[in-house]
C-alpha cells in the first residue's frame, strides 16, 4: 500500500437548499506487498490475567445511534461485553449486552451498542468475565454518523496486503481521521480455498494483529466488501469449494452492516449522512469468467442483481443527493472474454448501464478496486449503455 496521490471532493446540497454536505473522498494506492504478521504480546498488568484475545478488535455497522465491535478470544465460555465511553467525558459509560464465546464461531463475538448520540466521538474497551481489559488490541474508537445533513470524510482503498512492515498507507489513512474507511477487498492475499473455517479465521487474525493495519482498524470504523484474493483466491467465483465456508466466517467475524439479500451473497447497503452506500458481492454468485457471453452470465447472480436495482430505485426515490456503489472490480475496459473484471461480463455491464440510464439515476458515484493503480473518470469513459 502506498500513500494516495489524488483526492476527490464532492459537494451536494440537500432538498430546498438546506445545509450543504461536503464529502471529502481520499484514495490510497495499495500494492501487493508482503509483510510478516506480528505476534501481539500485550503487557500483562498485575491486576489482569494473561491476554484472552487471539486477534484485535475492529468496529463497523456504525449508524447515528449505534455501532458494532468484533473481537476473537482464545476459549469458549468467556463472558464478554463492550464498554463504550463518550470521549467528551460528559456522560457515563455504556455497555453492550453480554455474549458468551462459543467454539462454533471461532470464539469471536460481535458486540452491539445502541442509544448513542449522532456525530459524537466514542472510545471502546472489551470487558471479559467482569474485567475491563487494558490491551491495546482490545481498545479503539469511532464516531457516530450524522443524523441527516453533515460534512464528513470517507476514505476508501483496496488491495492492502498487511504483511509488509514498512508500508505507510495505513498510518496515512488513520491520520486523515475519516468517519468511515471503505475497504474494497483483498484484505489479505492468502488465496485460501478450503472448507476449514479456521483457515479463514486465521487470515483475518493476521491482518488485525499486524501493527499498521490493526491500528487503522481499531482507530476508524470499516465497511468491508471482499474481492477475489480474500474470497477464495485469484479470480475466484461461485463455484469455489470454500465459498459457503468463507461466507459463514465473514458473517461471524466481520462487524458488517445487515445482510438481507438472499442468493448466498454478503451484499449490504447503509446510509451515512445523506449518502446511500450500496456494496455488492462480485464473487459469491459469479459465473466463470471464461464462459461465453450471454444474458445469464453474471457477476452478481440473479437475486443480488434484482436487489441492487431495487436499492438504486429506492435511493433515487428517497432523494439521496449521492448514491455510492462500492463495486470492487474495475468497470472500464474493452470487452474481453475470461478477464476478472466487468470487461469479462460485458453483457451484464451493458444491462446495468442501461438500467441506470433508463431510470434516470444521475447521482451515482462508483468506487472500484483491484486495479493496483489510480484513476478517476468523470463519466465520459464509463457509460456502456
Amino acid at each position: 500500500m502506498r500513500r494516495h496521490e489524488i483526492a476527490l471532493a464532492l459537494a451536494s446540497r440537500g432538498p430546498r437548499n438546506t445545509v450543504p454536505a461536503v464529502f471529502h473522498i481520499h484514495v490510497f494506492r495499495a500494492g501487493r506487498l508482503w509483510l510478516l504478521a506480528l505476534l501481539v504480546s500485550p503487557l500483562i498488568l498485575s491486576a489482569q490475567t494473561a491476554s484472552p484475545f487471539v486477534s484485535g478488535a475492529w468496529c463497523g455497522n456504525v449508524t447515528p445511534t449505534s455501532a458494532s465491535v468484533a473481537i476473537r478470544l482464545n476459549a469458549p465460555g468467556l463472558r464478554v461485553r463492550l464498554r463504550v465511553s463518550p470521549q467528551s467525558g460528559l456522560s457515563p459509560a455504556m455497555f453492550s449486552p453480554a455474549l458468551t464465546t462459543v467454539a462454533e464461531s471461532g470464539n469471536t463475538v460481535k458486540l452491539d451498542v445502541a442509544g448513542l448520540q449522532p456525530s459524537s466521538d466514542y472510545g471502546y474497551e472489551i470487558e471479559v468475565d467482569g474485567v475491563v481489559r487494558t490491551e491495546t488490541l482490545a481498545r479503539g474508537k469511532f464516531r457516530t454518523f450524522p443524523q441527516g445533513a453533515g460534512s464528513f470524510r470517507l476514505a476508501f482503498s483496496s488491495c492492502g496486503d498487511s504483511r509488509d512492515p514498512d508500508q505507510g498507507a495505513y498510518e496515512a489513512i488513520l491520520a486523515e481521521q475519516p468517519l468511515l474507511f471503505v475497504h474494497m477487498g483483498d484484505f489479505h492475499y492468502n488465496e485460501t480455498n478450503t472448507i476449514v473455517a479456521e483457515d479463514y479465521r486465521r487470515n483475518y487474525d493476521g491482518a488485525l494483529n499486524s501493527r499498521n493495519s490493526g491500528a487503522l482498524y481499531r482507530g476508524v470504523p470499516l465497511a468491508y466488501m471482499w474481492d477475489d484474493h480474500d474470497f477464495t483466491g485469484d479470480d475466484s467465483n461461485g463455484t469455489a469449494i470454500g465459498a459457503a465456508t468463507v461466507r459463514s466466517v465473514y458473517r461471524d467475524t466481520v462487524p458488517h452492516y445487515p445482510i438481507t439479500v438472499a442468493g448466498g451473497t454478503i451484499a449490504q447497503a447503509f446510509t451515512v449522512g445523506r449518502a446511500r452506500v450500496i456494496m455488492t458481492d462480485l464473487h459469491s454468485a459469479a459465473s466463470v469468467a471464461a464462459s461465453a457471453e450471454s444474458a445469464t452470465k453474471s457477476r452478481l447472480g440473479a437475486t443480488q442483481k434484482a436487489w441492487f436495482k431495487q436499492e438504486l430505485i429506492a435511493a433515487r426515490d428517497a432523494g439521496f443527493p449521492l448514491i455510492i456503489w462500492v463495486n470492487t472490480s474495475p468497470w472500464i475496459g474493452a470487452a474481453r472474454l475470461g478477464v476478472d473484471s466487468w470487461a469479462g461480463f460485458s453483457t451484464e455491464r451493458a444491462e446495468l448501464a442501461n438500467f441506470v440510464r433508463d431510470n434516470r439515476i444521475k447521482n451515482l458515484l462508483m468506487l472500484s478496486g483491484d486495479m493496483h493503480a489510480l484513476a478517476y473518470d468523470d463519466g465520459r469513459n464509463s457509460d456502456y449503455a
